[in-house]
């Protein structure tokens, strides 16, 4: 059932999802980190990269979300068992795969807004950024938008910031009609 419901669109942004969230996982690993909040002077190159990153990881969310929201509810907020009916009959395992890396990079991101907060360095902009948002889509963008807004040393970067909030905007509006819309 699911490879039929799969689009080719899907499949291509899947792919290329997956680039996105090695990219910024591998980032992180190595220290030039995605999350890295201390770090006041990201390269522009880091930054354009952690943008588009962020915006090729949301759109194949939102679009796997408008596949399967009706049957699994928003993918990141709702408790869903990914291995579990209706998840293993609508999902692909590269689909789980997927899911699974992109909670990986958010939450190594919240450990470091978190320790941030504990350090006093941050705003309580930093919870209530992750807290209020609906989804893996938005999460990922808003986080990526704080981190922007951090390092921003070229002017340019916060208005990259400041687009990615309203594409997070729009992505948890889309996540919530993609539930509603069988209601």
């Amino acid at each position: 059932m699911s490879n039929r419901a799969t689009s080719r669109r899907e499949k291509h942004l899947r792919k290329a999802a997956f680039y996105a969230a090695d990219s910024l996982s591998m980032a992180d690993k190595l220290g030039i980190t995605f999350a890295d909040f201390t770090s006041r002077e990201l390269p522009l190159q880091s930054a354009m990269c952690a943008f588009d990153c962020a915006q090729v990881l949301a759109e194949w969310v939102a679009t796997l979300q408008d596949r399967v929201g009706r049957y699994l509810g928003i993918l990141g907020q709702d408790d869903v068992d990914l291995s579990q009916v209706p998840a293993i009959m609508l999902l692909e395992d590269e689909d789980v795969k997927l899911l699974h890396k992109i909670q990986d990079v958010l939450n190594g991101a919240e450990v470091k807004m978190n320790m941030e907060l504990v350090a006093g360095v941050a705003g309580m902009d930093a919870r209530l950024q992750i807290g209020e948002v609906t989804g893996y889509a938005a999460k990922i963008l808003r986080v990526t938008a704080y981190m922007l807004n951090k390092a921003a040393v070229w002017p340019v970067t916060h208005l990259m910031a400041q687009c990615l909030e309203t594409h997070a905007n729009h992505m948890r509006a889309r996540a919530e009609k993609s539930v509603i819309s069988c209601e």
